[in-house]
């Protein structure tokens, strides 16, 4: 079809494929074997490579394409907003990522003044380059990455805390080398050896930071204990003399109501209800005080008695 089109003088219309069959139809006829192959070699050769190029660079090609299509595009936005800037006084931040792990296009930030550079940096705490990284990390990874990565952070709080909490008692505990830190039986494990106190526990549970579920938990404990307003306090020897008496105090007015209820369950009356001291009961099932039942009372009755005082659950947080 070059060929027969060759002579047509400029201007006029070319010939359609249907006008040009039949005469090379009838060359082709015309044609023997050798005159068919030299003929048609070179344009054959020329189809075949265009064939594997299709075959083999069809996503390269495409990929080079997208790219520059992006660029082109990308740089015109540019443009205008520039001029807008430049025009009407227009601030603007264009941030471009990847929709894929099939391009390799690099994220890239644009902003149209100094402006929204610094709204960047003084309102949203970050930069250009770190915005457009993150958003090309959240195109990438997805939803479910994201969801990995909070996990991730508040474990990681959770262990910053715990290890701020532990450092904040050895700092406290002076010339006393506390390797460990106890939330449940506080005051037996610490308080009572090294005389150490919690003050201004933030959250109404006192327990391991590990125990929490929540970020806001965790940010209240992290604030509480780096600003100081959570803190260990370390009592002088009258104040922690003064804490142990109070707790034998609690534990011989305790053990005297209970020989209280024995005495009258032996002589057959019926004992009085009573109501116990806060944090005695409480201190009791701390040291482990057994309380037996006396051999002459019938378990029967014992058990009726303990349905009608029951002891007190141990409070999950500290006496402060």
């Amino acid at each position: 079809m070059q060929i027969l089109n060759a002579n047509t003088p400029e201007g006029q219309p070319r010939r359609k494929v249907h006008q040009c069959s039949k005469i090379i139809a009838e060359k082709w006829r015309a044609m023997s074997d050798e005159e068919r192959v030299a003929a048609t070699e070179g344009e054959v050769v020329a189809l075949r490579e265009r064939r594997e190029s299709k075959e083999l660079g069809t996503w390269h090609n495409a990929d080079v394409s997208a790219n520059h299509d992006s660029s082109m595009t990308i740089s015109r936005i540019k443009e205008e907003l520039t001029r807008l800037n430049a025009r009407t006084g227009d601030e603007s931040i264009l941030v471009v990522s990847r929709g894929s792990l099939t391009r390799f296009r690099p994220p890239e930030t644009y902003c149209s003044g100094v402006k929204s550079e610094t709204f960047l940096s003084t309102v949203l705490k970050t930069s250009g380059e770190d915005l457009a990284m993150r958003m090309d990390a959240y195109m990438v990874v997805g939803v479910e990455g994201v969801a990995r990565n909070q996990v991730q952070v508040l474990t990681e709080m959770k262990g910053k805390v715990s290890a701020l909490i532990l450092q904040k008692l050895k700092a406290a505990g002076g010339k006393y080398e506390i390797k460990k830190m106890f939330y449940t039986n506080f005051d037996e494990h610490i308080t009572r050896p090294f005389g150490i106190m919690v003050k201004n526990w933030p959250l109404k549970e006192f327990k391991n930071p590990s125990s929490f579920s929540t970020r806001a938990d965790i940010s209240i404990l992290w604030n509480a204990w780096e600003t100081g307003t959570a803190y260990f306090y370390m009592m002088t020897r009258e104040e922690h003399r003064a804490w142990e008496q109070k707790q034998e105090e609690a534990l011989v007015e305790a053990q005297r109501r209970v020989q209280e209820v024995r005495d009258k369950r032996q002589s057959g009356e019926e004992p009085q209800q009573q109501t116990t001291p806060q944090g005695m009961r409480t201190y009791l099932r701390r040291t482990h005080l057994k309380i037996k039942p006396h051999p002459q009372v019938r378990p029967t009755y014992l058990s009726q008695m303990e349905a009608l005082h029951p002891l007190e659950q141990p409070s999950s947080t500290p006496q402060l």
